[in-house]
């Protein structure tokens, strides 16, 4: 097997970058989200001061796997995380309003499955 590709080395880079320094990282499974739903998902994201992004599972594997994140079990089916960022104002995001805004949608989108996350780096299951 050859050496990575230069854009998948960026890519768990750039998953390395978020889940170091995200307070709380959310991991959904999105399978039958449309387009549009996507579209509300992030949105309701951003004004919570989140960020929600689909990687390739393999790739969130290698970036956790150096990071030493227990999350293999989660890392099953359509996977999409959620961040803690920036609002749009540019105040911190906090875990709280991310949560909030994941789990609301969630209840009004029964395709939406909240799988687990982390929190300062801690495993967190659904019901925590």
């Amino acid at each position: 097997m050859g050496d990575p590709r230069p854009e998948k080395i960026a890519i768990v880079a750039e998953v390395q970058e978020k889940f170091s320094n995200a307070e709380a990282v959310i991991l959904t499974e999105y399978r039958g989200l449309n387009v549009t739903d996507m579209a509300a998902l992030r949105a309701a994201m951003k004004q919570a001061g989140g960020e929600y992004k689909v990687y390739k599972n393999t790739l969130v594997r290698v970036a956790a796997k150096e990071l030493n994140l227990e999350i293999e079990e989660l890392l099953v089916g359509p996977t999409a995380i959620a961040f803690t960022g920036t609002r749009p104002d540019g105040s911190p995001g906090d875990p709280v309003s991310v949560a909030k805004a994941l789990t609301n949608f969630a209840k009004s989108n029964e395709d939406l499955i909240i799988k687990g996350g982390m929190l300062e780096g801690a495993l967190l299951s659904t019901e925590e």
